[in-house]
């Protein structure tokens, strides 16, 4: 990630490098381009939302069974995002192209990094907690949660990385209901259908990131620049699910198939700070000493801005399996987002406690 980030920011840096520039050239064509690519992010962003929000969940057992019964347990993994610079690639402005950009990367000695992300995949991590009650008659409630703190996690591991951040938040929350439709017996499997929503939240909130100097002056082409970043990311799913299990002695191969519809949200915008103290007069009128470009696509009636919404609907077929050690079970689980052709491959450690348990144990008192 953070060599992604900082090759958007060259591709930045060089962006700005022209000369003799009038300010309604500069922001017809300038920031015209870059909204294009800002808005094509967003996008790209929005195809993962579906898995990110509703995949990943190692259920085990498809049926946790009637009350008194529950499972709770963690879970941690990675998303594989695919071609994550394919939003850069159509520039060709002002005689900039890819192929310049490629030349600076490699000079800079991150092309070969940049060059397996962007054909490969660049590795999201991700984590949450969750749990299922089991309640009278097969049916099962239950939810999921996270919460990452990452800004103040980055300013203490980083003192130096403190000045350039706001905020770097990430949180979600959902809930889930299930109808066991039969229980594991002999040689049939437990099978399960269910419905559930996920909400999440993202935020970058980057600040006075030095770019260096801009040729924007043709008598001082040496005028300091600093750049902001503003990533606001909010998606609400729904989700339909099938599960099926079979306990083999203390392993447990389970399946599980969802329709998601997904409704993503982003507002992402860059902020320019030029520092004009010693910038001609003409280029004082000409250009602002604070230049927004944004993908907003209006303001509410309070004047704040509307980012863009987008619909997703994805198909997710996931596969694992869990070994099972009395109530605890540890678990993998590989998903697959058909439309988004996006994979995710997490862990997770749990404990689950059926009513046959509980009925074992009152015995024994």
């Amino acid at each position: 990630m953070k060599k992604f980030f900082f090759t958007f920011l060259l591709i930045f840096l060089t962006a700005l490098i022209f000369s003799n520039a009038a300010q309604d050239h500069f922001i017809n064509n300038v920031f015209y381009n870059f909204n294009g690519m800002v808005d094509m992010l967003a996008l790209d962003y929005s195809k993962i939302a579906g898995l990110y929000t509703a995949g990943g969940d190692i259920t085990g057992s498809a049926s946790v069974g009637h009350f008194p019964a529950f499972r709770a347990g963690a879970t941690a993994g990675v998303m594989f995002f695919k071609n994550p610079l394919r939003f850069i690639k159509p520039i060709d402005f002002f005689g900039l192209k890819w192929a310049d950009v490629t030349d600076k990367l490699q000079d800079a000695g991150l092309l070969d990094g940049v060059n397996f992300f962007d054909q490969n995949f660049l590795p999201i991590p991700i984590s949450y907690y969750s749990f299922d009650i089991g309640l009278p008659r097969g049916f099962t409630i239950g939810g999921r949660f996270n919460i990452g703190p990452l800004g103040s996690v980055v300013k203490k591991a980083s003192t130096s990385a403190e000045q350039y951040i706001n905020d770097i938040l990430h949180w979600s929350i959902g809930a889930n209901f299930k109808y066991t439709i039969m229980r594991d017996y002999k040689y049939f499997p437990a099978m399960s259908v269910g419905m559930g929503t996920q909400f999440s939240y993202t935020l970058f909130d980057l600040k006075d990131i030095p770019i260096g100097n801009v040729n924007l002056d043709e008598f001082n082409p040496s005028i300091p620049a600093t750049m902001g970043f503003y990533s606001q990311n909010s998606n609400t799913s729904i989700f339909f699910d099938f599960a099926i299990s079979k306990r083999i002695l203390f392993f447990q191969p389970f399946a599980g198939f969802k329709f998601v519809q997904t409704i993503s949200y982003n507002l992402t915008k860059f902020t320019v700070n030029l520092d004009l103290s010693d910038a001609t007069a003409e280029a004082k009128t000409t250009y602002k000493e604070e230049i927004i470009i944004s993908n907003k696509s209006g303001y509410d009636a309070s004047l704040n801005e509307i980012g863009r919404t987008i619909p997703v609907t994805d198909f997710i077929i996931s596969l694992g399996f869990e070994f099972i050690i009395k109530i605890f079970r540890f678990g993998v689980e590989a998903s697959f987002a058909a439309a988004s052709q996006t994979g995710m491959l997490t862990l997770g450690m749990r404990f689950q406690v059926e009513d046959w348990q509980f009925a074992k144990l009152k015995k024994k008192t």
